[in-house]
C-alpha cells in the first residue's frame, strides 16, 4: 500500500487537472443540470452495459446520448448484476483473490468517468473501457485457467474462437467508418433519441450535396434537444444555404442566447450578413467571433473578405496575413490576399500568393484563373497558358477562361490557336446571353492577333 501511495497521489493530481479544465471548457454539467438520482442510474445501468459489450461487442456507437429517465427495471436489473458480482469477489476472495483484485479494478477504474460527475453529454462511452477492462480480463484469465487447467486442447480451442470473432466483429465494425455518414447512420441504428447523431448525419448529407436529405435530420436533432446551440448552428446555415435568411438569423440568434460563447455562430451569421451586402453588419460579426474564438482563420479570411469589398485593401491584407499565421495552408486567404496586393500594387508578391493557393487546391478553378491572369500582367504569357487550359477543363463554361487562354497564346505568337480559343469564348458568351462580352471578344480577334503576329517576328 505504502509503494502505491505516490501513484495514487499522480492519479488524484491528474484527476483534479482533467476536471478543471474540463469545467473551464463547459465540459462538467452542474447538479442542478442534471440530479444524482438520475446520475446514479446511469451509472449502474453504464457498469452493466460495458460488462454486456465487453462480453459481446455488438451496437458500438461513438456517441450514447444520456437518458434522464432510464426504465426501473433496467436500473434494478444492472444492480442486480453488480451487486451479485460483487457479493461473489468478495466471498471467494481467500480462494481465488483474482476475482476481487479484477473486480475493483473494473469498478474503480470507472469512477472517474462513470458520470457521477458529468463531463460532457454521453451516458457513457467506449473508448472509457480500455483500461478497466484489464480487470475484467484478470478474472477471466486466471479463472479461465483454473477451470480449465487440466485440459490445454480445449482452452486453446476457445483462445482461437475468441480470436476468429473479435476479427469478424472488428471487421464489421471497421466498415461502419468508412466516412462520417455511414458512421452515423450506424449510430442512429443502434442507439435511440441520438441528436449528436441526427446532426452529425446532417452536416454529412450537406457536405455530400444532398442537403434535401439533410433537412429532416436537423430537424430531429433540434426537436430531440432544442437547446443544443451547436445543431441551432448548422440548421441555420442549411436554411442560409435555401435563402430563408431570415429564419435562419433566428436560429443563430436561439445559438447565441444558448451558448453565448459559440464563435461558429457570430462566424456563420456574418457569412448570411455578407451574403444580403450588408458588409458593416457582416465584419461586426467576425469581429465578435474572433473575440470570442481569436485562432478562428476562417473569421480573419471572411473579414477580410468583407474589408475588401469596402476598398479597405490594406485592412483586408492585414486580416489575410492573420488568418495565413494562424493556418498556413488555408487556400481562399492566399488567393484573397493575393487580389488585394495586387491592387495595392504589389504584383510580384501577389503572385506568389496565387501559387501557393493553386498548390493547396489545385481543382479550385477561381484560384487558378487569378494566377494565369497574374502570371499574364508579370510577362510571364507562357506559363498561364498550362493553368488557363486547367481552369477550361474544371470550368468549361467560364467564358473569361477562355478567353484569358486566348490572350495568353496570342501574347506568345500562337496566333492560330488564340484564334480558336477566341472563337470558343465569344461563342459560349453569346449562348450565355452576354452579348456584350461576346462583342468585346470578336472585337479582340479583329484587332489582336495581326499586331500579335507582327510582334511574334
Amino acid at each position: 500500500v505504502l509503494e502505491k501511495l505516490p501513484l495514487l497521489g499522480m492519479a488524484i493530481a491528474v484527476s483534479n487537472v482533467t476536471f478543471f479544465v474540463q469545467r473551464g471548457a463547459g465540459a462538467v454539467a452542474p447538479l442542478a443540470a442534471v440530479p444524482l438520482g438520475p446520475r446514479i442510474a446511469n451509472a449502474f445501468v453504464a457498469y452493466a452495459t460495458y460488462l454486456r459489450k465487453a462480453v459481446w461487442p455488438s451496437d458500438l456507437a461513438p456517441f450514447y446520448p444520456f437518458d434522464p429517465a432510464l426504465p426501473l427495471a433496467q436500473v434494478v436489473g444492472a444492480g442486480v448484476v453488480l451487486t451479485a458480482v460483487s457479493v461473489l469477489a468478495v466471498a471467494m476472495r481467500r480462494t481465488r483473490p483474482y476475482l476481487l483484485v479484477g473486480w475493483l479494478w473494473f469498478l474503480g477504474t470507472l469512477v472517474p468517468v462513470i458520470g457521477l460527475v458529468r463531463q460532457g453529454e454521453q451516458s457513457m462511452a467506449d473508448r472509457f473501457t480500455y483500461l478497466p477492462l484489464v480487470g475484467v480480463s484478470i478474472m477471466v484469465a486466471w479463472g479461465g485457467a483454473e477451470i480449465l487447467k487440466n485440459r490445454r486442447g480445449i482452452l486453446a480451442g476457445l483462445g482461437v474462437a475468441t480470436l476468429v470473432l473479435c476479427a469478424l466483429l472488428t471487421a464489421r465494425q471497421v466498415s461502419h467508418w468508412e466516412n462520417s455518414e455511414t458512421l452515423f447512420r450506424h449510430t442512429l441504428a443502434v442507439t435511440s433519441e441520438n441528436y449528436l447523431a441526427h446532426t452529425n448525419l446532417a452536416v454529412a448529407l450537406t457536405r455530400a450535396g444532398v442537403g434535401d436529405e439533410a433537412m429532416p435530420h436537423y430537424a430531429e436533432a433540434l426537436r430531440l434537444k432544442p437547446d443544443y446551440a451547436k445543431a441551432q448552428v448548422n440548421f441555420g446555415k442549411a436554411l442560409a444555404d435555401r435563402g430563408q435568411w431570415e429564419v435562419a438569423a433566428a436560429h443563430y440568434a436561439e445559438a447565441l442566447r444558448l451558448d453565448p460563447s459559440l464563435a461558429m455562430a457570430e462566424y456563420n451569421w456574418g457569412l448570411l450578413l455578407a451574403d444580403q451586402g450588408e458588409i458593416e453588419a457582416a465584419i461586426t460579426r467576425y469581429s465578435r467571433a474572433l473575440v470570442l474564438n481569436p485562432s478562428y482563420a476562417r473569421a480573419y479570411n471572411n473579414r477580410g473578405s468583407a474589408k475588401a469589398a469596402l476598398r479597405q485593401f490594406p485592412e483586408a491584407i492585414a486580416d489575410y496575413r492573420a488568418a495565413l499565421r494562424i493556418a498556413p495552408d488555408l487556400a481562399p486567404a492566399h488567393n484573397n490576399v493575393a487580389v488585394a496586393l495586387e491592387e495595392v500594387g504589389q504584383p510580384e508578391a501577389a503572385v506568389r500568393h496565387y501559387a501557393a493557393a493553386v498548390r493547396l487546391a489545385p481543382d479550385d478553378p477561381k484560384a487558378r484563373y487569378n494566377f494565369a491572369a497574374a502570371l499574364v500582367g508579370q510577362d510571364r504569357a507562357a506559363d498561364a497558358i498550362a493553368h488557363y487550359r486547367v481552369v477550361v477543363r474544371l470550368a468549361p463554361n467560364l467564358v473569361e477562361a477562355r478567353y484569358g487562354l486566348a490572350v495568353a497564346l496570342g501574347a506568345v505568337g500562337r496566333i492560330d490557336d488564340a484564334r480558336d480559343a477566341a472563337e470558343q469564348a465569344a461563342a459560349l458568351a453569346r449562348s450565355s446571353g452576354r452579348i456584350d462580352t461576346a462583342r468585346e471578344i470578336e472585337g479582340w480577334m479583329r484587332r489582336y492577333p495581326d499586331a500579335a503576329s507582327s510582334a511574334a517576328r
